[in-house]
């Protein structure tokens, strides 16, 4: 008895679908066969062996009219693994997307294929490079001309959203004072950076105080760790203020009531210089000696002139207001001294 037979072996690495398929032949015609195959075959079908993996199997074969008993083994193979070595980067910063570069597959029979799936992805300039968006699981697949595939999963991890909020736009007098309380996450592991920073308390910092002399747009630039940046603009517009109020009237009868005449005003005021008081004839009333604050009661006119009281009636002034900005202002009026 003689056999012959096809062997077909496994076509890609990890899958079984090897086959051996025996023919014996004997001189008794009209003879049937037995065929005892080895216990590693998981579908044994009288002559034939289907869904083998690697490895080596063997049958026994039985000439039933004739009594031959013949034994055959044979070794299936199967070809090695597809790999495939590649570069995965992932996000810097919030809002980039990942790359994944692929620097060479082998044991693949040309031209292979490679796609990715489970994720929002798209060929990036030529077909081993993938830019994807972070945060789902994908897989990447790379498929041979023989069909044969090798599955890599992997995850593209999500950078955190950086926030940062400097608030709303302030208008401010000159000299005024402004606090920025910028609000900002991640809390920590980051850097600030205000441009400008004149007039500002600190330029390193999420809260200056803000002293500006003029209109301006602050820029606040917050850093993390990774050198991702993320900026927010507050304007904050200056006015110059002339604030000053000056009487009209005062009653230098010594009630502790408006007995003197002096100008009022706030921080936007440096000093009054050369207040003076004047008569209806242009006769000089009042000279004061050296400059003062305003709200000073020791300072401004208290109604005499050459140390005696003088008469009711209206009186001209003069005098110029330092502002906290260097300017010097002449103001002039009248006030009516009543008894």
């Amino acid at each position: 008895m003689s056999n012959n037979s096809t062997l077909k072996h496994v076509s890609c690495n990890g899958i079984a679908d090897g086959l051996i398929d025996i023919f014996p032949w004997s001189p008794t015609f009209n003879t049937e066969f037995y065929f005892e195959w080895s216990s590693n075959v998981p579908t044994p079908n009288e002559s034939a062996a289907y869904n083998l993996g690697p490895g080596t199997y063997s049958v026994t074969v039985t000439d039933v009219l004739g009594g031959c008993i013949t034994e055959k083994s044979f070794v299936i193979t199967e070809p090695p693994a597809i790999e495939v070595d590649y570069r995965l980067v992932t996000p810097k910063c919030f809002g980039e997307k990942g790359l994944l570069e692929i620097l060479g597959v082998s044991n693949a029979v040309m031209p292979w294929e490679a796609e990715i799936t489970g994720g929002a992805n798209e060929m990036a300039e030529t077909g081993d490079k993938f830019l994807l968006e972070p945060g789902s699981a994908m897989k990447l697949i790379v498929e041979d001309a023989k069909g044969c595939m090798i599955e890599e999963d992997f995850i593209v991890a999500a950078r955190q959203e950086m926030q940062l909020e400097v608030g709303e736009g302030r208008d401010i007098k000159y000299g005024e004072q402004v606090r920025i309380d910028a609000t900002h996450f991640p809390f920590d592991n980051v850097s600030f950076n205000w441009i400008p920073s004149d007039g500002l308390s600190c330029s390193d910092c999420p809260d200056p105080v803000a002293t500006p002399t003029e209109g301006v747009n602050y820029r606040l630039v917050m850093t993390d760790s990774a050198g991702c940046s993320i900026d927010d603009v507050i304007n904050i517009s200056v006015r110059k203020s002339r604030d000053i109020y000056i009487p009209n009237s005062f009653s230098p009868n010594h009630d502790g009531i408006n007995d003197t005449f002096q100008p009022y005003g706030g921080f936007e005021i440096i000093a009054i210089h050369s207040m003076q008081v004047y008569d209806r004839w242009g006769g000089k009333m009042f000279e004061a000696k050296q400059s003062f604050k305003p709200n000073d009661a020791d300072a401004g006119w208290n109604g005499s002139a050459r140390e005696k009281p003088a008469d009711p009636g209206l009186y001209l002034y003069t005098m110029n207001v330092e502002f906290i900005d260097g300017e010097i202002i002449l103001f002039s009026g009248e006030v009516n001294l009543m008894k």
